[in-house]
């Protein structure tokens, strides 16, 4: 609404005045006040069915057998609300925090529909390490890991695209007026506008890719049972007993996904004698969910 007041009060001067470069300079705030209403946030409306969740815009469908993990994130600075965030094989779906329904309750639905039997690809130590432990304490004791499909939620470019393509548009304005009026000015700046906003534009298309800093880390894979806890996670190979446990800390990162070196995403450190061990942020459940599991039978009877 500002952009298009402004533009308004541009265009209205200009004939009054009958000035065409304020005419043709009110272009800009204009098409972005288009650029903004056209790439305002979709309305969400989905619908939780027997099988799955049904998105109605975009239409798509989300079985629960494909969810990994569920997390709920802060919506942004100034809201004080929550959102509830499904990662899935195919991706991540945001619900927004203002839905018609309590977000406890959802979760907890969610949370339900997600199948814990699955268990990922492990290697023959860890095979091993698992079967072990189940015929030991029983399978409903052992808790399975594996890396999830997609590592954080992609920014939402939506706007920013609406809004750079509508500077491109402000260009073309600006390039066919000068034409037509014999105006160089203009003409170099619908050309310069054109070049720069195009450009950007293209590039948020682009897919960066997240540096993760662990070797293989898809088939990374963490066991935990009530004797101990085995991990198979780039170089990090082997086994931990809780009596070696000193201490376990989870670690907010400050953005990125780094972990080899200046570690910058969120992480598990376990802290042994004379070193640490990290657990990365790249596994089905949260780091709170196994950070806890970890704690119960690190600090609970064996």
């Amino acid at each position: 609404m500002v952009w298009l007041a402004i533009g308004s009060a541009m265009l209205i001067t200009a004939g009054v005045r009958r000035n065409h470069h304020l005419a043709l300079a009110s272009a800009a705030p204009l098409c972005l006040s288009a650029g903004c209403w056209l790439g305002r946030p979709r309305h969400f409306r989905a619908t939780l069915t027997d099988d799955g969740i049904e998105i109605e815009s975009p239409p798509d469908t989300l079985p629960y057998d494909d969810m990994e993990m569920i997390k709920v994130e802060s919506s942004g600075l100034w809201s004080s609300r929550d959102r509830i965030v499904v990662y899935h094989r195919g991706g991540v779906l945001e619900m927004p925090a203002n839905l018609n329904v309590l977000p406890d309750a959802l979760h907890d639905f969610l949370v339900s529909r997600i199948d814990i039997n699955s268990e990922p690809s492990l290697s023959d130590a860890l095979e091993a390490f698992l079967a072990e432990q189940k015929t030991t304490f029983g399978p409903d004791r052992v808790w399975v890991f594996g890396a999830r499909a997609v590592l954080r939620p992609r920014p939402s470019r939506r706007l920013i695209r609406f809004v750079l393509f509508a500077m491109v548009m402000a260009g073309v304005i600006w390039l066919i007026a000068g034409i037509v009026l014999n105006e160089p000015g203009w003409v170099s700046v619908g050309v310069i506008d054109c070049i720069f906003s195009g450009l950007i534009l293209l590039a948020t298309w682009a897919e960066p890719t997240a540096a993760v800093g662990i070797k293989n880390w898809r088939q990374a894979a963490l066991v935990i049972s009530p004797l101990a806890m085995a991990l198979s996670q780039g170089d990090v190979q082997g086994q931990l007993r809780w009596n070696e446990l000193r201490d376990v800390r989870i670690k907010r990162g400050s953005g990125g996904l780094r972990i080899s070196t200046g570690i910058a995403s969120s992480h598990i450190r376990l802290k042994i004698d004379g070193a640490e061990v990290v657990i990365a942020d790249i596994y089905n459940a949260s780091l709170t969910t196994i950070r806890e599991q970890i704690y119960r039978y690190w600090r609970g009877p064996a």
